[in-house]
């Protein structure tokens, strides 16, 4: 199959795709990318970008409701401190402040439950 065989619309959503899909610096990695993909595969491949959308949506979610809880053990803040180190290793984007105002909180809650006998 070449560029030739596959119409301006099919090959325009193609190209778009393997624009996200593709990694960068592959020599004629969007090409082959477009020529192999054929309609059938191209519609699963959008199904399966759109659940990832979703999935990324429902994440960001949970994600915000945890640290929007308020720790009321130890362990829960330890865990929420956690959470929150993974998410800044992983790109999170939190801001300065608000990190700064959840740690004071687990320090906190950790601070209290540390006198108490």
């Amino acid at each position: 199959m070449s560029i030739s065989d596959i119409s301006f619309k099919d090959f325009r959503q193609l190209h778009r795709l393997a624009q996200t899909v593709v990694p960068n610096g592959l020599p004629n990695a969007s090409r082959r990318f477009v020529v192999n993909a054929c309609t059938p595969a191209f519609v699963e491949i959008e199904d399966l970008e759109e659940m990832i959308k979703l999935y990324r949506y429902r994440m960001s979610i949970i994600e915000q409701d945890i640290l929007d809880h308020t720790p009321t053990s130890s362990a829960e803040a330890v865990s929420k401190l956690k959470f929150m180190s993974s998410l800044m290793l992983d790109g999170g984007n939190l801001e300065v402040d608000f990190f700064a105002y959840l740690v004071e909180e687990c320090a906190f809650v950790i601070a209290n439950n540390m006198r108490q006998p």
